[in-house]
Parts: C-alpha cells; structure tokens; sequence
C-alpha cells in the first residue's frame, strides 16, 4: 500500500464529499496503492462510501488496491457493514499485512 495513508477523520458526510473526492482522487494520481486511514471517523454516510467504491474500483483497474485502515470497528464498519459493502472495501487494522 502507498507508504503514507490518506487520513480521514470526523464527519465524512455529502457536506465534505468534494474534499474527499479530490484528495482521493489525488492520491490515486500518486499511484494505484492505497491505504486509507478511517479511525478518527466519526461519521460516515453513503456519499463517503460511494468515493471509498469508486476509489477502490479504480485503484483495482490501476493494477492496485485500496485497504482501509482502523475501519474493521466503528461507524465506517457499521455504514460498510449496513450497505453490503464488505466485499467490495478491504479493512484492515494497523500493523495488519493486507
């Protein structure tokens, strides 16, 4: 994965998608590893998950992946979990081999 994570944290709602979307997109421009840092979310909703998707779909198309970091527990889990996303978004904690 990209050796340094994208961090996210606090609300990741419609009100921020376009921030996210572009350091997503930005850091999909580096290069199709992706680690993303989600620990320090404290909400997500499903325009946040529709980007961590796309995202993830585009790093794979790349020849890459995305994994999501310090989002196996908490809302980023519960809102993966509660739209049938698990297979689609790779979670992982810190320290863990992807």
């Amino acid at each position: 994965m990209g050796d340094t994570p994208l961090i996210f944290n606090g609300r990741q709602t419609i009100e921020g998608v376009e921030d996210a979307r572009q350091r997503l997109l930005d850091a999909l421009a580096a290069g199709p590893l992706l680690t993303v840092e989600c620990s320090a979310v404290e909400d997500a909703d499903a325009a946040f998950l529709q980007l961590l998707v796309a995202a993830s779909l585009s790093a794979r198309s790349a020849g890459g992946r995305l994994a999501l970091l310090g989002a196996a527990t908490g809302p980023v889990a519960d809102r993966i979990a509660a739209a049938g996303l698990t297979q689609a978004l790779s979670t992982q904690e810190p320290g863990e081999r992807p």
